[in-house]
């Protein structure tokens, strides 16, 4: 929005809205609201003065007092206003222009933004958000796009890239990356780092340090069989590693039991052509000095 601040202006009109809109009682109960909840002295039981406030949206209207909004929302502005991102909205350079956009208007276009997003009581927000994932997906149905003279350069677009990312996606991939822009800031690095990880899928090879195996036949005395069994001792990497991948130890454990395990069970059946199924027992042996 703050790249595209002129354009907003334009589409929200505020010295229109402002007519029908009260714009100071919301905004500064919001902000004597943080103040008071923010405070390490208060206690709302002692505190007879200035009693535990209501959220300012069940208070004020938002649809009729700007900066009834939610406080996460009146976080976020303010964070993006006080940092460096704030720089963006700025715009003094051009004085013949009768609108200028400074970190207050910005602030005030956004508050605009918000009370347009509202929708009425009652309003199919559900059926709304059907046709909203509904009606783009049928403009993606195609499976490969093709580059006039090109045919080594079909890509796959639409709902079946997205598919084959997300759902379907496994090591024959057809175009394994994608290409993304990110703001020149470190916490926005940081958060693609952070999606990356949760995205990219992450075998378990990567996650081992080593891993033991012992096998023991017992022989039955009175048939001519033989009860094989094996035992599997997976060695995980530290917890500060673990880190890195954004796995977290209960996820690990739980892929364990539930997925792996079971896995395993079927591989070997299919390996050694047993017709009696194979039993494993699992026994979590993670230690919490290792991780």
């Amino acid at each position: 929005f703050s790249m595209n601040k002129n354009q907003l202006n334009h589409y929200l009109n505020p010295e229109c809205a402002m007519k029908h809109i009260i714009e100071k009682e919301g905004w500064s109960y919001q902000e004597q609201m943080i103040k008071i909840l923010t405070n390490p002295n208060y206690d709302p039981k002692l505190s007879t003065k200035t009693p535990l406030n209501l959220p300012v949206t069940a208070v004020y209207n938002p649809a009729h007092y700007l900066g009834s909004v939610s406080e996460k929302y009146y976080q976020m502005l303010l964070n993006f206003t006080k940092n460096e991102e704030g720089n963006s909205v700025v715009s003094g350079k051009y004085p013949s222009l009768k609108w200028q956009c400074n970190v207050q208007n910005f602030v005030k276009l956004m508050l605009l933004k918000y009370i347009r997003c509202l929708c009425t009581p009652g309003e199919a927000v559900g059926v709304l958000s059907g046709q909203s994932v509904g009606e783009p997906s049928t403009q993606m149905t195609l499976n490969t796009f093709h580059f006039a003279g090109r045919g080594e350069m079909n890509v796959t677009l639409g709902i079946p890239r997205l598919r084959e990312l997300f759902l379907v996606g496994g090591d024959n991939i057809k175009t394994p990356s994608i290409s993304i822009d990110i703001k020149p800031s470190a916490s926005a690095f940081e958060e693609a780092k952070k999606l990356s990880s949760k995205l990219n899928p992450i075998p378990l090879s990567k996650l081992l340090s080593s891993f033991d195996v012992a096998m023991e036949y017992d022989a039955a005395s009175n048939t001519k069989f033989f009860k094989q069994k094996c035992r599997i001792c997976l060695n995980f990497i530290s917890k500060s590693q673990l880190k890195k991948f954004n796995v977290r130890i209960k996820v690990l454990d739980d892929f364990i039991q539930n997925t792996f395990v079971k896995k395993l069970a079927v591989e070997i059946s299919k390996k050694s052509r047993l017709r009696s199924p194979v039993f494993i027992i699992f026994f979590p042996l993670f230690k919490v000095d290792s991780f």
